[in-house]
C-alpha cells in the first residue's frame, strides 16, 4: 500500500473534496447569475483536473512497473558481484567477462595409474618441471574442459558441456575451432570423437555411483556416416553402459537434418542402450517438434541470439509455445552462448531455467584430488 499512499491517494482525495465543493456552491446558488458563472467555471476546472488525474496515474503506473523490474532484477543478480572473478583467456573466449557464480573445476579422484588413464595430460601438475617431464611421453595431447550448465532457479550446476581442446605444452591452448579444421582436414574427426569420449567416461567412473551430475559431448557426422567408426564408438558404449545416465550425445541440428537414413539409424540406436540425445544449435524449433514430442531426444540447445530475433508477439508466442512443448514431454531447454550481462534479462523475461555460457562459467580442465 505505500505506493497507492504515496502516487494515487492524495489526488483521488483531491478529487472527492474538490466534487463536494462544487455540489455545495451548486445547491446555494443555482438560481442566480452568480451560480451560473461559478458552475461554468467548476465544470472548466472539473474537466481539467480529471485530465490532470489520467495524465497522473499513467505515470504512476509506469513509475510502479520501473521499480518492480528493478526490484525483480536486484534479487535475479544479488551476490553474483561479489563473487566475480577476471575471466581465462583462453582462445575464443570474450575478454574482460567474469564467472558470476564462481564456478570451481570439477574434482575427481583418479583411479586408474597414469600408464593406464586417459586423462594423463587432464590431471598433470601445473608445474613447469612436470610440462617438460611429460612431454616426451605424452603423445595424445587432446583435452578435455568443461563447461557448466546452470539451474537458474537453483544457482547450481545441471550438467557440464564436454569441449575439446589441444595443449601445446606450453601453457597455451588451441581453440576449438583450430581443432576442428585440424581434424577436418585429415578426416579424423572419428579420432577425435573417440578421444572425448574415452576422457569423459573416465571423468563419470570416477564420480560417487549415486552421482546425477550430467555430461554432453559431441558426436560427429562423421562418425555416423563410418560403418567403422561407429562400430567401434558403439563398443565403447557398450562397454561403459553403466554411465548411460550421466551421459548426453549431442548433434548440432543442421548435421543431424542432414544425415542419411542408415546414419539416422545409427545414431538412434544409441538410444536403445540407454543413452541420451541432444540436439545442439537449435534454430528451427518446427522440424524439431515430432523429435521432442516422440520424445526421442533428451535436451534441446539453443543460442541466446535466437530470442533477439523476437521481434513481435507472434515469434514470440511461437518460443513460448516450444518451450511448453518440451517442458511438458520432459526434455530440457538449454539456452547456450550466454556471454554478456544484458542477455541475462531476457532468460528471465521468458522464465528460462537452463543456461549455459562465459557469463557463468568458463571452460575448465577437470582437477584432481590427489594432485
Amino acid at each position: 500500500m505505500r505506493y497507492a499512499d504515496r502516487y494515487i491517494l492524495p489526488p483521488i482525495l483531491g478529487a472527492i473534496s474538490g466534487t463536494v465543493f462544487f455540489l455545495t456552491w451548486r445547491a446555494t446558488y443555482s438560481n442566480t447569475m452568480e451560480g451560473v458563472i461559478f458552475m461554468i467555471c467548476a465544470s472548466a476546472c472539473m474537466v481539467l483536473l480529471a485530465f490532470i488525474l489520467l495524465h497522473y496515474q499513467s505515470m504512476v503506473r509506469k513509475v510502479l512497473k520501473l521499480e518492480a523490474g528493478k526490484f525483480k532484477n536486484t534479487k535475479t543478480m544479488v551476490g553474483q558481484a561479489s563473487h566475480a572473478t577476471e575471466a581465462d583467456t583462453m582462445p575464443g573466449m570474450p575478454q574482460n567477462q567474469t564467472d558470476i557464480l564462481d564456478i570451481e573445476p570439477l574434482e575427481v579422484s583418479v583411479k586408474k595409474s597414469p600408464e593406464e588413464s586417459n586423462l594423463t595430460n587432464v590431471f598433470q601438475l601445473y608445474t613447469e618441471e612436470d610440462r617438460v617431464a611429460n612431454k616426451a611421453n605424452s603423445k595424445n595431447n587432446i583435452i578435455i574442459n568443461l563447461q557448466a550448465v546452470i539451474e537458474m532457479r537453483k544457482r547450481s550446476v545441471y550438467a557440464y558441456e564436454v569441449l575439446a581442446r589441444m595443449d601445446n605444452r606450453n601453457g597455451t591452448y588451441k581453440s576449438a575451432s583450430e581443432i576442428l579444421e585440424t581434424f577436418k582436414r585429415k578426416g579424423q574427426f572419428h579420432y577425435l570423437d573417440k578421444t572425448i569420449l574415452e576422457q569423459t567416461a573416465e571423468v563419470l567412473d570416477c564420480l560417487d555411483e549415486n552421482s546425477d551430475l550430467v555430461m554432453q559431448i559431441n558426436i560427429s557426422k562423421q562418425t555416423l556416416e563410418s560403418k567403422t567408426a561407429f562400430t567401434r564408438y558403439y563398443a565403447l558404449l557398450k562397454a561403459h553402459l553403466s554411465i548411460s545416465d550421466n551421459l548426453v550425445l549431442e548433434i548440432p541440428q543442421q548435421q543431424f537434418f542432414s544425415l542419411s537414413s542408415v546414419s539416422r539409424e545409427r545414431l538412434f540406436s544409441i538410444t536403445k542402450l540407454g543413452f541420451k540425445l541432444s540436439i545442439d544449435n537449435c534454430l528451427d524449433y518446427v522440424a524439431l517438434l515430432n523429435l521432442v514430442e516422440s520424445k526421442q531426444i533428451s535436451v534441446i540447445k539453443t543460442p541466446i541470439t535466437k530470442f533477439f530475433e523476437i521481434t513481435n508477439t507472434v515469434h514470440k508466442h511461437k518460443i513460448d509455445a516450444f518451450m511448453r512443448v518440451c517442458e511438458a514431454n520432459d526434455v530440457t531447454f538449454i539456452v547456450t552462448h550466454v556471454d554478456e550481462g544484458y542477455q541475462l534479462q531476457e532468460l528471465i523475461k521468458y522464465d528460462v531455467n537452463y543456461a549455459q555460457g562465459f557469463l557463468f562459467s568458463a571452460p575448465k580442465r577437470p582437477r584432481s584430488k590427489s594432485a
